[in-house]
């Protein structure tokens, strides 16, 4: 059973702060989770990179 995939849906903001989390929790318990985290990130991103395309950073933001 453990390697049945399971499927979850987040959006934008909630992998955010999943990710804000981990990165201010000591290192020994992100480093249990590493693996699962790393299989997320690596499904996550291209669908980030391509909410990301749809929606472009205004120039006045950007500049900042």
């Amino acid at each position: 059973m453990e390697n049945e995939i399971v499927k979850i849906e987040l959006n934008v903001a909630q992998w955010n702060q999943i990710l804000g989390a981990l990165s201010t929790a000591p290192f020994q318990v992100v480093n249990q989770i590493s693996e699962a985290v790393n299989a997320l990130q690596t499904q996550a991103g291209p669908q980030i990179e391509a909410a990301a395309a749809k929606y472009p950073v205004p120039e006045a933001l950007s500049a900042e």
